[in-house]
């Protein structure tokens, strides 16, 4: 087994004749029982897990009982996205809307921000990056193991356009007022 559990775990011992214990607080639990058959039930609070062993005493020799609880996930890891222009160029101050998949159970798949940061269990994920101004999106996997990271987004820079402003019509040979930007 592992380390001793520092969490609340409660306990409930019964036998046939009825509960011996309920509910009762403690890691380790000791309890002086007669011979017979017996249940015991250990249920850790912060996990909201339970294991259940059958038991058996026979004679005056003290039993041990000893339950093993799956190892809590690890916590969450904080990923930031960050669209950028190029890979090490600034970072797109338009609106990104970011999709990851999966979702994690209790987050929105789409979230939007730049840059943008989450808290990710362990696993492979995709994330696409949508930059409203532009119409651009861009697709990225990635890997949570146990540290937070940053990860970079890059687009292209976007091509230099120009608008040309002037009525619709004109008599031939007029002079007309353009603008442009």
């Amino acid at each position: 087994g592992g380390p001793l559990i520092a969490d609340p775990i409660l306990w409930t011992v019964a036998s046939d004749a009825g509960s011996l214990a309920e509910d009762e607080e403690g890691n380790p639990l000791e309890l002086s029982l007669l011979e017979g058959s017996y249940t015991a039930t250990a249920y850790r609070v912060t996990t909201e897990t339970e294991l259940e062993l059958g038991f058996t005493v026979a004679g005056p020799d003290d039993v041990n009982l000893t339950f093993v609880f799956p190892a809590p996930p690890p916590p969450p890891v904080d990923i930031t996205f960050s669209a950028r222009i190029g890979e090490d160029g600034p970072e797109i101050t338009d609106p990104v809307i970011y999709t990851i998949s999966p979702a994690p159970e209790g987050m929105e798949a789409e979230q939007t921000g730049n840059p943008l940061t989450v808290a990710l269990p362990t696993g492979a994920y995709s994330v696409e990056a949508y930059w409203t101004a532009q119409e651009a999106t861009q697709t990225r996997d990635f890997v949570v193991v146990d540290a937070a990271r940053t990860l970079v987004i890059p687009f292209e820079e976007p091509s230099q356009s120009a608008t040309i402003v002037a009525p619709a019509t004109a008599p031939i040979g007029s002079t007309i007022e353009v603008g442009w930007s």
